[in-house]
């Protein structure tokens, strides 16, 4: 009842509003075959990483803003909360089939508590001292991590391939994406 209540809200949104920025042809396509938009309405304004975010820390200043969260390594990173659309799941089931040396830093909360929820697969899966969440980190804190990252791992099948891959392959870091 939630998701209809939802989905026709955002159509109601879609519908009436003037123009749409979308930031991919797959978005569009969405509006207009999910959300029954008006392809007319919609505008592409594809996706740019802030240009902070291209400039790397120095490595002594990487290193020690990585050493102050606390972290075990090697691990690889992945950002944004736990909904279902974000792939945690593919990316914790993957990780369970890893070398046990190898750690996951979830720059982001596990707030998802439905069905398939982050804390339970963990759990079920027995990695649960192999993913770290971690909140609050300012934008030189994730570039700290992406920098010491063995690589960023982008899981999302629903986002397209989204500013966080652009980002870490800005700094250096190699991708995984979805």
């Amino acid at each position: 009842d939630c998701w209809k209540w939802y989905h026709s809200f955002v159509c109601n949104l879609v519908r009436n509003a003037d123009r749409l920025l979308c930031h991919s042809r797959s978005v569009i396509e969405e509006v207009v075959h999910d959300l029954n938009g008006d392809r007319k309405r919609c505008d592409l304004a594809p996706l740019a990483v802030e240009p902070d975010l291209r400039v790397p820390l120095p490595d002594d200043e990487a290193r020690s803003r990585f050493e102050k969260l606390n972290l075990p390594e090697p691990f690889f990173l992945s950002v944004g909360k736990d909904y279902p659309h974000k792939g945690h799941g593919t990316l914790f089931r993957a990780l369970a089939r890893l070398d046990s040396r190898c750690h996951v830093i979830c720059a982001g909360s596990p707030v998802w508590n439905g069905p398939d929820n982050s804390r339970k697969l963990v759990e079920d899966l027995g990695i649960g001292d192999r993913v770290h969440w971690v909140e609050g980190l300012s934008d030189e804190d994730i570039k700290a991590l992406i920098q010491n990252a063995v690589g960023l791992v982008y899981p999302s099948t629903e986002e397209g391939f989204g500013l966080p891959p652009i980002e870490a392959m800005a700094l250096g870091t190699p991708v995984l994406a979805a």
